[in-house]
């Protein structure tokens, strides 16, 4: 508050706002309602006004003697950097006795042609014939490249609050709630950074708003990333047990937004950009419920994970495999727990290649991994989308792209798993339509800033070897540590599968069966062609031999009983088929 004991009118507080003909503020008097504690705008094309709006105070309502005043008042924008007055306004102030505040508004010319994004303006208010500032707000014009919600992106959010001493008569309070947010700023590294406004709902319905406490990282990042810090302190008054909403702003565009919960306890938890979402028409109610649905959402993503890891372990073989995906695993939850800590983690290219027969499980790891990185923060969501070279491929010559890019868009958050991926590389046809799918791809990879995905390229050990060899741009983005390879599986693994598929469909072997099964198989790998399916070829055996072989049999059978029915016998395994394969090679293609 400006003071002045001579005085018998004060100017308390300002807030302005540019506005043009079409909007509200042009028709509406004061309209507080549309008045925040902004001070950067968009510079509309149309702007021809900046309204004030000025709390002023009736001084001698705090004497023994309140009487009316009156008083004129000249306001002005006035160039910061060049002391040039833009425009001004005098207006008059009558106040009665008894009226102890009001608030005035004054709109003062200005357009377009009169202002420029270029320097920083200030509202200066103050009384006529003193040449004395008495308060004054800053004011710039902001013409941005981009929406004001794309200006910046969230990365990670955290509440840090901290429980005050107990006190036997009241419930506990905290002491301290602080949340912050870390952002990227997206403009480019002249662009002075925009301010950020918050709006804070409490449990009971109540709103506050504010500015933001913004720290700004000097330099970008190796990736050219300016960082921003934006923190909000609320006060003990408003945290109150319950749930809490703050949402962030950009020049009044809302563009993140953050739900929590206050309880009887410390809290310091990170929350990842999936969930810093701004929430449109945000209630308490509507609150309310989207808590409840995220803490179930956390609790099915424990789940996922711990059904996850149980179906990796519960795989045949694959013991490199495995030991790769807990590595990555571990990694992940190491870096989450640094930036939690506040500490730098370097974060390694996640684009993986899978490369081993048909049938041992390369589509059921990537799905595994989806999960994993999912809970573990990585990615937004995990699914898998799989693709092939039929589905990537156009109608039309050079639709490629358009297909792949419609693949990235709906693998976003989650893992494009490209199977058959060699059949992309056709090196000996330079028009092959593969290498605009193969171009885009690499463009896609070679966007730093799109970390939210993972590329899985899968197929034979040989011919997946020789595109990486070709094209250096791929070899530069999948390291060779992120290299899967999937072994064939032994005779013995192959029978722990049909004996896994016999027990979880309640069948049983007799001894006699089970050794010709072990014959047949151990057959069938010794004599594997190149199209050998693993896992593949011990469920086809099952489900278009055996199952029907039994199913026959039991045909004859009048009223068969329970062990009948799940008996499988020596009549109903196939005799082994001896041909004249050629000797496998060491590759194959994905499964």
């Amino acid at each position: 508050m400006a003071t002045n004991k001579k005085q018998t009118i004060e100017i308390s507080d300002m807030k302005i706002r540019p506005f043009d003909p079409t909007s509200k503020l042009a028709h509406e008097r004061p309209g507080l309602q549309h008045f925040d504690n902004r001070h950067d705008f968009i510079l509309f094309g149309h702007m021809n006004y900046v309204a004030a709006v000025v709390k002023i105070i009736n001084t001698t309502c705090e004497t023994s003697r309140p009487k009316s005043v009156s008083r004129t008042m000249f306001i002005s924008i006035r160039n910061a950097d060049t002391g040039e007055i833009v425009s001004s306004r005098t207006f008059s102030v009558k106040m009665e006795a008894f009226s102890e505040w009001e608030w005035h508004r004054v709109d003062i010319p200005c357009n377009t042609s009169s202002v420029s994004p270029d320097y920083t303006y200030r509202v200066e208010a103050s009384y006529a014939g003193d040449d004395k500032c008495t308060l004054s707000r800053n004011l710039r014009f902001i013409k941005p490249d981009r929406l004001p919600t794309k200006l910046y992106r969230t990365d990670s959010g955290r509440v840090v609050m901290q429980m005050g001493a107990p006190d036997m008569f009241e419930e506990p309070k905290p002491q301290s709630v602080t949340v912050t947010f870390a952002l990227e700023y997206t403009q480019a590294p002249d662009v002075p950074y925009v301010e950020i406004e918050y709006r804070h709902v409490c449990p009971d319905g109540g709103e506050r708003t504010g500015m933001a406490s913004v720290e700004t990282s000097s330099e970008p990042d190796d990736d050219g990333i300016r960082m921003v810090s934006a923190e909000i302190d609320i006060p003990q008054a408003d945290a109150g047990q319950g749930t809490h909403y703050i949402e962030l702003k950009c020049m009044g565009y809302p563009f993140a937004g953050l739900l929590f919960e206050i309880a009887d306890s410390d809290i310091d938890r990170t929350f990842e950009p999936d969930m810093l979402a701004h929430i449109p028409d945000y209630s308490v109610d509507k609150g309310c419920g989207l808590l409840e649905k995220l803490k179930n959402d956390e609790a099915d993503r424990h789940v996922a994970r711990d059904e996850a890891h149980i179906r990796l372990d519960s795989m045949v073989g694959l013991e490199s495999v495995k030991t790769k995906v807990r590595s990555l695993e571990h990694l992940s939850r190491f870096n989450r727990l640094r930036t939690k800590a506040g500490l730098p983690c370097y974060n390694p290219p996640l684009h993986a290649m899978f490369m081993g027969s048909p049938g041992t499980g390369k589509t059921t790891v990537a799905k595994i991994i989806g999960t994993i990185l999912h809970e573990a923060g990585v990615l937004s969501s995990g699914h898998v989308v799989v693709r092939e070279r039929a589905t990537l491929l156009g109608q039309f010559y050079n639709s490629e792209s358009e297909k792949t890019l419609k693949a990235l868009e709906e693998a976003q958050g989650g893992i494009l798993f490209i199977d058959e991926a060699y059949q992309l590389n056709q090196s000996d046809d330079p028009r092959d339509p593969g290498r605009f799918v193969l171009e885009t791809l690499m463009t896609a990879l070679a966007d730093e800033s799109k970390r939210d995905w993972m590329l899985i390229l899968a197929g034979y050990t040989g011919p997946m070897m020789d595109m990486m060899k070709i094209n250096p741009g791929l070899s530069s983005r999948i390291p060779s540590t992120n290299y899967y390879h999937f072994e064939d599986f032994s005779p013995e693994q192959l029978k722990q599968i049909a004996d896994s598929y016999f027990s979880a469909n309640g069948f049983t072997l007799t001894s006699s069966a089970s050794r010709a099964l072990n014959s047949l198989l151990d057959s069938d790998y010794q004599n594997r062609g190149d199209d050998f399916g693993n896992a593949r070829h011990v469920i086809n055996i099952i489900q278009t031999g055996i199952l029907p072989a039994m199913a026959t049999r039991i045909a004859g059978i009048e009223h068969p009983t329970t062990d009948e029915l799940s008996t499988i016998r020596t009549s109903d395994i196939p005799a082994p088929v001896l041909t004249n394969i050629r000797r496998r090679m060491t590759v194959g293609f994905a499964g």
